[in-house]
């Protein structure tokens, strides 16, 4: 008897989940009217559900000369049994640049909905003529190993040194309460002569950063060994404007309905 008790209750465990067909997506119409915005465009990717989770994605274009800062977590799917916020994740979009994240959200068994509602918030713009912050010149080779300005900490991880090639890995950490634009590529090294040579990374490119946060960049210098040898030569790698304050501004929330494609669910299952 026993036995049959424990056999029951674990069934009914399994119940609620083999009522559910596991293996059926809804599709969802693209609303027809999208918010016009002279900062970005949206254009909605494959919006579907299944019993445990509901998603879709957005290919968001921005369209200004400033950052966006799309903090996932303050958007909201809206369904007849309750709201959902995705997992936090920011996504960066650089100025006249794309990306296409997905939201998606979970936790209940009830998204095999005919309709709901997708609210886009946490958009944010970030200008990129900011305050620049004035940080000490780093000594090559260094006297220290850690240098701070303002909310600024910048932290040497590694220091590679050739004839004609200098190599440096930083790590930057923003502890203020606006946004730190990092500008890597606007590096350069002092030679004791006052000539100066660029970063020459090729992958460098703007990132941001908000309180707390910390990156890794990558600097390489290269100096023609008939002008320095680098393995020797006394230099300074000078900030200029790499270090950025700026402040965020948000953009206006926009509510999309979606409704059941009814032809398209009925033909992909």
């Amino acid at each position: 008897m026993k036995h049959l008790i424990l056999t029951l209750y674990f069934i009914s465990l399994f119940i609620p989940v083999i009522g559910q067909d596991t293996k059926h997506t809804n599709y969802f119409n693209i609303p027809d009217q999208l918010s016009t915005s002279k900062d970005y465009k949206l254009t909605f990717k494959n919006p579907v559900s299944k019993f445990n989770y509901c998603k879709l994605g957005i290919k968001i274009e921005n369209l200004s000369n400033s950052f966006l800062l799309i903090k996932k977590s303050e958007s909201t799917f809206s369904f007849d049994f309750g709201t959902f916020n995705p997992k936090p994740k920011n996504i960066h979009i650089a100025p006249n640049g794309n990306k296409m994240p997905t939201f998606k959200v979970d936790g209940n068994t009830k998204f095999l909905v005919n309709s709901f509602d997708f609210t886009l918030a946490g958009i944010y713009k970030i200008p990129i003529d900011g305050r620049t912050i004035k940080m000490e010149d780093f000594n090559l080779p260094p006297n220290k190993n850690l240098i701070k300005a303002e909310q600024f900490e910048v932290k040497l991880i590694k220091l590679k040194k050739k004839t004609q090639e200098t190599f440096v890995i930083f790590e930057i950490r923003y502890y203020g309460d606006k946004v730190a634009i990092i500008n890597e590529s606007n590096l350069v090294v002092r030679l004791e002569n006052g000539d100066e040579f660029i970063n020459d990374n090729t992958r460098a490119k703007p990132q941001l950063l908000e309180k707390g946060e910390k990156i890794k960049i990558k600097v390489y210098f290269h100096i023609p060994a008939k002008t320095a040898d680098m393995q020797f030569a006394k230099m300074k790698i000078i900030w200029k404007n790499s270090l950025v304050e700026s402040e965020k501004t948000q953009l206006p929330v926009s509510t999309y309905t979606f409704s059941l494609d009814q032809k398209q669910t009925k033909e992909k299952n």
